[in-house]
């Protein structure tokens, strides 16, 4: 058997075959009641930053619950809440980079005065790693965020600068944002839904009541410095990638 569980299941799309309760709700409780079981020495479940049973969208609400239900089963979990993830291959700058080539205007997902912490993988793993290390973190929740808070508009104007492209990002109300979902949804893989657009529009900031990367010894990485390799793809070729 493992002596290590580590539960990272959980799309921001809800699936035909799989909704938000089965995948965020019913799996944790599940998988928590299988290790309790089984004896499992620890279990780490991955969870969000924003959720809570208030929360404006159905995936954060879900998260929440599933935190809970996991707890029901197996107290000594450690929850880790991640905050938008940057690195190479995610999705959120390198989607606003794809988008940003193919559209003469590019539609703002998420209130400009909305807030994220965006958090580096790197520390998103080096935390998991202390998390194991140390026995005294089972049982607790941890929030998982970068060193500094922005608006979304910050995050916006930051990726139009490092790329090299005029900003052509237009902020819309949340309801025209939700028609745009509305319209992208029934897609097989699609890029938006209107329950993101109500994530997104939510404030995902580490809360201060919860410990964090600190905590788990880790000096949390600025998102411009590792940022620049990646989204310089996306700059036009006059401009060149230095």
């Amino acid at each position: 058997g493992s002596n290590v569980v580590i539960n990272m299941l959980g799309k921001q799309v809800e699936p035909r075959r799989f909704d938000f309760e089965q995948t965020n709700v019913f799996f944790p409780r599940v998988l928590g009641s299988i290790c309790a079981e089984m004896d499992v020495d620890r279990l780490i479940h991955f969870s969000a930053l924003g959720a809570s049973a208030s929360a404006p969208s159905k995936w954060l609400r879900t998260k929440h619950e599933g935190e809970v239900a996991l707890m029901e089963e197996f107290p000594t979990a450690t929850i880790l809440k991640l905050a938008t993830v940057v690195g190479p291959e995610e999705k959120f700058f390198n989607k606003m980079g794809e988008f940003a080539k193919m559209l003469p205007a590019l539609p703002m997902i998420g209130l400009p005065s909305a807030k994220q912490q965006p958090v580096h993988c790197l520390d998103v793993a080096a935390a998991v790693q202390s998390v194991l290390m140390h026995q005294s973190t089972a049982g607790k929740t941890f929030a998982l965020a970068g060193p500094k808070v922005y608006t979304n508009k910050q995050l916006y104007e930051y990726f139009f600068h490092t790329a090299r492209r005029p900003n052509k990002a237009i902020p819309l109300p949340q309801a025209i944002q939700e028609l745009i979902g509305a319209s992208l949804e029934w897609l097989p893989k699609p890029a938006l839904t209107r329950d993101m657009v109500r994530t997104l529009n939510a404030d995902l900031i580490a809360p201060s009541d919860l410990p964090g990367l600190r905590d788990l010894g880790i000096d949390p990485t600025p998102m411009e410095e590792v940022t620049l390799p990646y989204i310089k793809r996306f700059r036009p070729p006059a401009t060149g990638t230095i």
